[in-house]
């Protein structure tokens, strides 16, 4: 009997060997020029061209969007990115408001290709198609108290939501008549639709829903099921230049899959590797031969009873642990989020009255925290928060809760703490950032606002306090510890 545990050793030793391959295949495929991947003809069109207009999705997220630098950005936008410095094509992005109007554009040849789009019967009217670079499953995201959807054939009597102009939409359509969609503006417009009751669920990929939930800290949405279609997008261009297909399908060809991988995971992975247990990997790779030779045997089998019994349980419940992670976690800094924060200031608030104990909070300001953003740009300003997240977990107990509270401000809670104890970790804490050189921009230091639980409390008096600390803290001079 292969158990689960067995396959993903034989997933990490596989991974290993072909890793080293395609580290071999990616040093002769850079060696791939403009020259040696045209003929004569498609470098003569690609220069008679000058420059190929682009409609993408403007929200799509992790796929692509069109940021608020007016900047294409995403998944798609690394990938061909990649295609213009390796062919020499040049791209320009053509804006637009939403997908329904790069559609629109498309049709109207105001653009020549889409970045990102999914082979239709109505589409090959006006565009032609490479092969997918991009596939994914298409989930559907429904209020938490709903159950497991097995099939979309068990809810097509309900009311579901989709983006407008999405190609599944009229695949579904056309699968199931009787199905009840309506067509929204955009995701966030839909879930909200569902979160309020208003819609059962709602339907897109796997990547898309994971990242909008987690982006707008939807904790009271999940996916309740994915279906075996996937979503499968390719890069499609008009027809009536038949030539660009062909040489849009070269350059993606160049791509090795190696560098599509690594450019999903740097937008599609969840930031908590702090916790991955390397002792674990080594003693893996320690006996992986017997392993690889043991698995090698029971390998078809082992396919079989894993394709029949567990691949869609295994995919879904990953997928809610994912989410059940991104819910609780501060995407930039790796620290619980302001939702976390709250859950476990109310356990904490619990306790002390259940056992009349008593409990400290701090709220952490930067100072001058905009200057740095307004001087150094933002990445340096990221930087540093994630620098100060660092140092706030090594410096606080291991039974000290440690958050991210919003923009520069950062919050503590310290079980079983007295005034006096919590003001010496606020004071050491101060002491730490003030003394740390950042990198680009130097020296910063901190403000801290300190109170404790007093019986009578409610959490929102404690944070009151603490709030107004803080502001104490920063009117005498900034660089200081205040309690109230």
């Amino acid at each position: 009997m292969i158990t689960l545990k067995k396959a993903f050793f034989l997933f990490l030793l596989l991974s290993t060997f072909i890793n080293a391959n395609e580290n071999i295949a990616d040093k002769v495929n850079n060696l791939t020029s403009y020259d040696s991947l045209f003929d004569e003809k498609e470098k003569k069109y690609l220069e008679n061209k000058s420059t190929i207009k682009m409609c993408v999705d403007p929200n799509w997220m992790p796929f692509e969007r069109i940021n608020e630098q007016h900047e294409h950005e995403g998944m798609a936008s690394d990938i061909l990115n990649t295609v213009q410095e390796r062919t020499g094509i040049t791209l320009e992005l053509i804006p637009t408001k939403n997908w329904q109007e790069s559609i629109d554009f498309a049709k109207a040849r105001k653009c020549d290709i889409y970045s990102l789009a999914m082979q239709t019967p109505r589409r090959q009217k006006y565009m032609n198609f490479t092969k997918p670079y991009l596939s994914f499953p298409f989930v559907i995201a429904t209020q938490v108290k709903e159950l497991f959807v097995e099939n979309l054939e068990s809810i097509v009597d309900k009311p579901l939501v989709m983006v407008k102009g999405y190609a599944y939409v009229e695949i579904l359509k056309n699968r199931y008549p009787l199905i009840d969609i309506t067509e929204v503006n955009s995701m966030i417009e839909g879930l909200k639709l569902v979160q309020n009751g208003k819609a059962y669920g709602l339907i897109d990929t796997l990547a898309t829903v994971a990242y909008t939930l987690q982006k707008e800290g939807m904790v009271d949405v999940k996916i309740s099921g994915k279906f075996e279609e996937n979503w499968d997008l390719a890069i499609a261009s008009r027809n009536d230049e038949p030539i660009l297909n062909t040489v849009l399908q070269k350059a993606l060809t160049s791509i090795t899959e190696k560098e599509k991988r690594d450019i999903y995971n740097s937008w599609f992975s969840i930031k908590y590797e702090q916790r991955v247990d390397y002792s674990l990997i080594w003693k893996i790779l320690s006996v992986s031969f017997i392993i690889f030779v043991f698995i090698l045997y029971w390998n078809r089998k082992l396919t079989k009873l894993n394709k029949k019994l567990h691949i869609a349980n295994e995919e879904l419940k990953n997928a809610q642990e994912i989410l059940s992670k991104i819910a609780i976690t501060d995407s930039l800094t790796g620290l619980y989020n302001r939702n976390k924060l709250n859950e476990e200031l109310n356990n904490e608030y619990n306790r002390a009255i259940r056992f009349n104990q008593s409990f400290g909070i701090i709220i952490m300001d930067i100072d001058y925290f905009k200057d740095i953003n307004d001087t150094f740009g933002h990445q340096a300003g990221d930087g540093v928060l994630i620098k100060i997240a660092s140092l706030l977990q090594e410096n606080t107990r291991k039974v000290d809760t440690v958050g991210r509270w919003g923009g520069e401000e950062f919050f503590i809670i310290c079980p079983k703490s007295d005034l006096d104890g919590v003001i010496n970790v606020a004071e050491s804490l101060k002491s730490t950032i003030s003394k740390h050189k950042f990198p680009i921009v130097g020296y910063k230091t901190a403000s801290f606002g300190v109170t404790t639980y007093k019986a009578g409390d409610t959490i929102e008096r404690i944070i009151s306090r603490a709030d107004a600390a803080l502001y104490k803290a920063k009117k005498s001079g900034r660089d200081n510890v205040e309690d109230l």
